[in-house]
């Protein structure tokens, strides 16, 4: 039988408990059981009712112990119910809490808040989320309404197990793109999204569609976690009223400057674009349409190299093949001289000439080209500036395609 997770962590305890104790010796074992007869001791509370207990739960651990908010209003929530009802209530709470496991069930309430709220949290989750959702006045209605579809769609956005007869792959493949991002503001307005419209999946491949253009946009342009959630508040309230999506001034779709910027940011310095992170994730991007988006990576590691090298060597054909200096370190950095590769090589290897560096950097025999940014490498013979310019302005329009800039 597959256990719950809070007996699977019971069991772990309990094991824990019994390699240790197997580990002391006889007098360490009697010193211990003598320390928890005489200086331990287990308080019993007992309540009249489930209404005083509930209460009396919620008094005793909203006072620093380490439960979670999720514990705390699951006690305030549930508490509200009839006692007819709470049952059947309560079993609906822990079915979406083993559906998400315990940390990501902790972190639906910070995304309902969000939802409610569509501003920057600036107390407590806990105390936020009892401002602004208020659930403890329709205690059921917010089960049955939100909780439960909230946690689905949470599940699908996590996993990416969005299930349908049609578009499914697509749906899961733009939340893939999105879970890259490294900042999670995205995921309220997409929940919300999808507990309306879990039924129409042409409706969220369009959605999500737009949704990873506008996230990778604003993440490549740096902006900030203030910036990132009054764009998805306004999002949030324009899915709320049911508003179009696709129209021009929508907060889902790109502004003209947004989309100047943006080209002008992929058409840069891509190598040294504030974290690493984000030229990873562009290469990647990039590397999922050559390969019409059936790539699929589970690499522990994934480095972006250098194709002409930063500094080669004098008398390399490098500088044959680029004798202006200028025009060299003008190209070394941007999106048609980078390439992707499996776990860090030899560094010294980044300036071997061109054929050699073909064989012992990019081969496949050696295991560190299953990108098809490093398969165009490989075809080529020589890498010049017509080659890289060539290469460059087919790698930029790629993503102006794919994010309609």
């Amino acid at each position: 039988m597959q256990l719950t997770e809070p007996r699977q962590r019971l069991r772990s305890n309990l094991l824990l408990f019994l390699e240790r104790v197997s580990a002391l010796t006889v007098d360490e074992r009697q010193a211990f059981a003598t320390y928890l007869v005489q200086d331990t001791f287990l308080i019993a509370v007992s309540t009249p009712s489930l209404d005083s207990a509930f209460r009396i739960f919620s008094v005793l651990n909203d006072r620093g112990l380490d439960l979670t908010a999720a514990d705390i209003l699951k006690a305030e929530i549930i508490g509200a119910i009839s006692e007819t009802a709470r049952d059947a209530y309560t079993k609906k709470w822990e079915d979406a809490e083993e559906l998400l496991g315990t940390t990501v069930f902790s972190e639906l309430f910070a995304h309902i808040r969000f939802i409610h709220a569509r501003k920057k949290q600036k107390g407590s989750v806990l105390k936020e989320f009892r401002d602004s959702v208020k659930a403890k006045d329709s205690p059921k209605a917010f089960i049955d309404d939100q909780l439960t579809s909230f946690a689905d769609a949470l599940e699908q956005i996590k996993n990416q197990s969005y299930a349908s007869t049609t578009d499914a792959e697509a749906v899961n493949r733009y939340l893939r793109f999105l879970a890259r991002l490294e900042e999670s503001d995205w995921v309220a307005p997409a929940i919300l999204f999808q507990s309306k419209h879990a039924n129409d999946s042409a409706l969220l491949k369009s959605f999500y569609a737009d949704l990873e253009r506008l996230a990778s946009v604003m993440w490549i342009l740096g902006y900030d976690v203030n910036q990132r959630i009054e764009r998805y508040g306004k999002l949030i309230e324009a899915i709320d009223e049911e508003a179009d999506l696709s129209a021009k001034k929508s907060p889902l779709q790109l502004t003209w400057p947004e989309q100047s910027n943006a080209e002008d940011a992929l058409d840069g310095d891509i190598y040294n674009i504030s974290r690493k992170s984000k030229r990873t994730m562009i290469l990647l991007r990039l590397d999922e349409l050559l390969s019409s988006g059936e790539a699929s990576y589970h690499f522990t590691s994934i480095t972006v190299e250098h194709v002409a090298p930063q500094n080669p060597k004098a008398g390399s054909q490098w500088l044959e093949w680029w004798p202006d200096e200028q025009q060299r370190l003008a190209a070394v950095h941007r999106l048609g001289n980078l390439t992707l590769l499996n776990g860090r090589q030899n560094p010294a290897a980044g300036n071997y000439e061109f054929s050699k560096k073909k064989s012992a950097y990019f081969s496949k025999k050696h295991g560190s080209c299953p990108f098809s940014l490093t398969a165009q490498v490989l075809k080529e013979t020589e890498w010049t500036p017509a080659i890289f310019d060539r290469r460059h302005k087919e790698l930029l329009q790629k993503l102006k395609d794919a994010w309609r800039l």
